[in-house]
C-alpha cells in the first residue's frame, strides 16, 4: 500500500471500529460502523491535517462516497468510492476505487483491496 494519506485516514478509521457493534458477516455493519469512526475522525480534523481538505463521507446505493469539498476556487472532487465485502457495477470516474473484504477476495482490475481480518480486528 502507497503512504497515500486517504489509505491511511481510511485502515485508521477500519481499525478504530468497535467489535460489539458490528458484525462481520453483514457489509452494512461494516460500513455503518467504519462511517461513524470516520465521523469521528473527521469531528477532529484528521483529513485536513493530513493535508486531504474538508471531506463528505456520502452513501450511494451500495458504496460510500468519499468526497472532497471544493474551496478556494477548487471544484469538488469525488476521491474514493468504498464497498465492503463485494465490489458492486461500475460506480464511476474516482481516483480511488476501495473494496473493504473480511475474506480473502480476488483481484479486480482498478480496485485496491484493503482486507479487513475479523479475527484479529484490524486491516491486514
Amino acid at each position: 500500500m502507497t503512504a497515500d494519506p486517504l489509505f491511511e485516514l481510511i485502515v485508521t478509521a477500519l481499525n478504530l471500529m468497535n467489535r460489539p457493534f458490528v458484525t462481520p458477516t453483514t457489509p452494512q455493519g461494516l460500513a455503518f460502523e467504519f462511517y461513524h469512526q470516520f465521523r469521528k475522525l473527521w469531528d477532529r480534523g484528521v483529513p485536513v491535517g493530513l493535508g486531504l481538505g474538508h471531506l463528505l463521507l456520502k452513501p450511494a446505493g451500495e458504496w460510500l462516497i468519499v468526497e472532497r469539498i471544493g474551496e478556494k476556487g477548487v471544484a469538488a472532487e469525488n476521491l474514493a468510492a468504498i464497498a465492503f465485502d463485494e465490489w458492486p457495477s461500475p460506480v464511476g470516474e474516482f481516483r480511488h476505487r476501495i473494496l473493504v473484504a473480511t475474506a480473502p477476495a480476488t483481484d479486480i482490475e482498478g480496485v485496491t483491496v484493503l482486507r479487513f481480518d475479523p479475527d484479529r480486528w484490524q486491516v491486514v
